[in-house]
């Protein structure tokens, strides 16, 4: 495993796709001290605070490659539990959450050639920032951890700890912030009941179960 950590970099994951453009599959990972154009989901920006962590790593997937997303949550989730003992939820698809819903963190997953590049940040210490999006809630874990070391200890946890496709399913449904509750996706409205086989929502509506792929999650506040 290699580790590269940087003080200033516009986009670990840009950063780590260049790194990798001409190589055969490595483990690397990719840390910075001040990301200044981080990637989040359909486009969206991810802002760091001074004591955030922003790293992306190379990763070969999952056996169900969409499952892969879904399995490293789980993962980190467990590494913070057994190394500081904090509790951390998960929104489908890809959102590290902690109470009352608020997010933390979240995991940024894009293929390339026959493995996938992940990225991830995750809000450590006082809040110094403003999130672009409003409409979201953020929080952040009450602890300062080295941006450079805790990085690579949650990469190597990862590497040592991977979950088979049933595993990652239940164990994510375990963690799972919203399971059984009232949720709105893409104008649809019903119960989350769950994940299928391959990671999608099961929507339970007024029509029977529905199957969603992809889409930004929202708890109904009256449920």
């Amino acid at each position: 495993m290699h580790h590269i950590h940087l003080d200033q970099c516009a986009s670990t994951q840009e950063y780590l796709k260049n790194y990798l453009e001409e190589g055969s599959f490595q483990e690397v990972i990719i840390s910075c001290s001040e990301q200044t154009d981080g990637k989040g989901r359909q486009g969206k920006s991810w802002i760091q605070g001074s004591h955030s962590l922003a790293f992306s790593f190379s990763l070969k997937p999952n056996p169900i490659v969409s499952l892969t997303s879904l399995e490293i949550g789980v993962l980190i989730s467990m590494f913070f539990k057994s190394k500081f003992s904090l509790d951390i939820k998960l929104k489908w698809p890809n959102d590290l959450m902690v109470q009352d819903f608020k997010k933390c963190g979240g995991i940024l997953c894009q293929t390339y050639e026959k493995y996938l590049l992940v990225g991830v940040g995750i809000n450590l210490g006082e809040i110094d920032f403003s999130p672009k999006d409003l409409s979201i809630e953020i929080a952040s874990l009450p602890i300062i951890g080295n941006q450079k070391d805790l990085p690579q200890e949650i990469y190597n946890y990862i590497l040592q700890n991977r979950l088979s496709p049933e595993m990652t399913r239940s164990s994510w449904e375990s963690l799972c912030a919203h399971l059984n509750r009232e949720v709105v996706i893409e104008n649809e409205r019903g119960f989350f009941m769950g994940i299928g086989e391959s990671g999608e929502l099961l929507l339970k509506t007024n029509l029977g179960i529905k199957k969603i792929f992809s889409g930004s999650l929202f708890l109904n506040p009256t449920s």
